[in-house]
């Protein structure tokens, strides 16, 4: 007790105290504001980075949505592909049926022509065999006489 009265009635031995206190605690405030710079800096960092993720997500959701669209035309032109794949092959199966049943008529009319001529010429060679067959006899009796 008696030492605090004296250091506070002695202004030497306050200054003393002072200079003892500064030079205690000095370095660790200077060491208090070079830790709140860095914190101040590493907030900012921080701050920095959450920005660029937020912008990063959203042009990476703008991407998606992007290719999303790409992808939903590509399926719209493959799904209109597809129909006119099918209309394509149904009308070649209709003109293919169409030809095969041309076809069958062109070769109905050809038989029936093949037929036409073979009856004329079964009708021609029994024509010939029975004019041959008269000139023989008509030979035989001209040999006869």
């Amino acid at each position: 007790a008696y030492m605090k009265i004296e250091r506070e009635m002695n202004p030497k031995a306050m200054q003393q105290e002072l200079d003892h206190l500064h030079k205690k605690y000095s370095p660790l405030e200077e060491d208090l504001e070079q830790k709140q710079a860095i914190s101040i800096n590493w907030k900012r960092r921080s701050e920095l980075l959450s920005q660029e993720v937020a912008d990063a997500q959203l042009e990476n959701t703008r991407e998606k949505k992007r290719q999303n669209e790409v992808i939903a035309g590509l399926r719209e032109e493959l799904g209109r592909i597809q129909l006119e794949g099918d209309e394509a092959q149904r009308c070649l199966e209709e003109r293919k049926n169409v030809e095969i049943a041309s076809t069958r008529e062109e070769l109905k009319i050809a038989l029936a022509q093949c037929e036409t001529l073979e009856a004329s010429r079964l009708e021609m060679k029994q024509n010939l065999d029975e004019f041959i067959d008269v000139l023989s006899i008509s030979s035989h009796d001209v040999h006869v006489t």
